[in-house]
């Protein structure tokens, strides 16, 4: 914040807030420059960032890949909230749409940058279910949505069913219930 306020006069007054997860993924980032790496990083987003708020995406990649993002995943395997193969296909999956994100889903460049081939790379974002767009995906996930709204639906109006069915099973013949 307080590089966010020096640099403000700089850029015409322009007000720049800071996303929570841009902040946090800042916090834990070592930052081997130290703190000029730091204000030449804010000082570089209040002149080249778009909107009015920096958010994760606009960090580089070096801020947002954290050993902290990492040793959460080896906590929850270890502590046995999360099985191996589910913290290794999360850490696949995101690794292979950052990449992916980085090269505007060119997936010859997103191999390039993985160090595999395209070929590999295709295999592993269908077993993983990643789509080879971005829009794909919005798509996608609407449809989850809407599916996931309906099951919700379908619940509610069984549980709603069998709650007026329990109620007349309470209720003896001849009698009003209350």
């Amino acid at each position: 914040n307080h590089f966010l306020a020096k640099y403000k006069a700089l850029y015409g007054d322009r007000t720049l807030g800071l996303s929570a997860e841009a902040c946090q993924r800042l916090v834990e980032y070592e930052w081997p420059g130290n703190v000029r790496e730091l204000e030449n990083l804010i000082e570089s987003l209040m002149a080249l960032c778009p909107g009015e708020q920096i958010l994760e995406e606009n960090l580089p990649s070096k801020c947002t890949n954290t050993k902290a993002q990492v040793q959460q995943l080896k906590t929850r395997v270890i502590e046995g909230e999360l099985n191996f193969e589910e913290a290794e296909k999360q850490f696949e999956m995101e690794i292979i749409l950052k990449a992916l994100k980085k090269t505007n889903y060119v997936q010859t460049r997103a191999a390039d940058l993985l160090g595999i081939s395209r070929r590999i790379l295709k295999y592993k974002m269908d077993k993983l279910g990643i789509s080879d767009s971005p829009e794909t995906q919005i798509i996608e996930a609407a449809e989850l949505n809407d599916d996931l709204a309906e099951e919700v639906s379908d619940i509610k109006d069984t549980t709603e069913e069998q709650v007026a069915v329990d109620e007349q099973e309470l209720v003896p013949d001849g009698e009003v219930g209350v």
